[in-house]
């Protein structure tokens, strides 16, 4: 019980900190990658969750695939 009251008194004084936390590896990892949100046509998403599912990959997973390998073959100067 008064482990469990430690606990309480620890993590509450954490929220109250103004210290900043540590970053985990997780949210490192989050930074690194980006959301894109994409608008498909209805039709369009049909096929990419189709070719997705029988590469099994994600949706995304299949869309980064493509379009790294769009710009790999298309570079610029970006």
């Amino acid at each position: 019980m008064i482990a469990a009251a430690a606990s309480i008194q620890s993590n509450f004084s954490t929220m109250n900190s103004k210290e900043t936390p540590t970053k985990t590896t997780h949210e490192t990892k989050e930074r690194e990658n980006v959301f894109l949100g994409l608008y498909f046509p209805a039709d369009l998403k049909a096929k990419v969750a189709a070719a997705a599912a029988a590469d099994e990959r994600s949706m995304s997973q299949f869309a980064v695939r493509v379009f790294k390998n769009y710009f790999d073959q298309n570079p610029t100067n970006a």
